[in-house]
């Protein structure tokens, strides 16, 4: 991954180990579908922004009905959903967000972020806005009019499931 002409200048190792050990803490902990950071970093940045007592907003996503998507769609065209949503947040996050605030997926349909206090507002708008307008688009034109999907809830009775939403809730 990296190299160091001899004599390396003491800083520039030292920084240069940081970096690596960074990379593959990111490699390790990182979710395999989206390359997000997933939960353990988010606790550790969690419990580091705690320490520090500076206010922040922490923000969590649910795709509601996505299980239901994906009983229907299959778990390929699911991923493709996951892909958009987490592009969905850190296109938002660099539009509307700052240099250093943090996304990550949790796993499954869960994502989150950490901003300051006064960028919450405008990031779960901008994310709620371009999902409610892209998402649709991976359903059928079928289920897209009528709204719904015909599928089997958890007691296995066939039931009309609303098209997948965005739910947010923020601390």
């Amino acid at each position: 991954d990296d190299y160091l002409i001899k004599p390396p200048d003491p800083l520039d190792l030292r920084i240069r180990i940081e970096m690596a050990v960074r990379r593959a803490q990111h490699s390790i902990y990182a979710n395999s579908l989206t390359g997000l950071p997933g939960a353990k970093m988010l606790e550790d940045i969690l419990r580091e922004k705690c320490k520090l007592s500076h206010p922040f907003s922490f923000a969590y996503l649910d795709v509601d009905n996505f299980k239901f998507y994906n009983d229907v769609y299959g778990y390929h065209k699911g991923d493709r959903v996951l892909l958009q949503t987490s592009h969905i947040l850190l296109q938002n996050l660099k539009t509307h967000g700052n240099p250093d605030d943090f996304a990550c997926h949790i796993g499954g349909d869960d994502f989150a972020f950490i901003t300051t206090i006064d960028k919450y507002e405008k990031m779960c708008q901008g994310i709620l806005e371009a999902f409610d307008e892209r998402i649709p688009f991976h359903y059928s034109a079928r289920d897209r009019s009528q709204g719904f999907v015909v599928a089997r809830d958890r007691a296995r009775r066939m039931k009309e499931i609303p098209l997948m939403s965005l739910s947010i809730s923020v601390v």
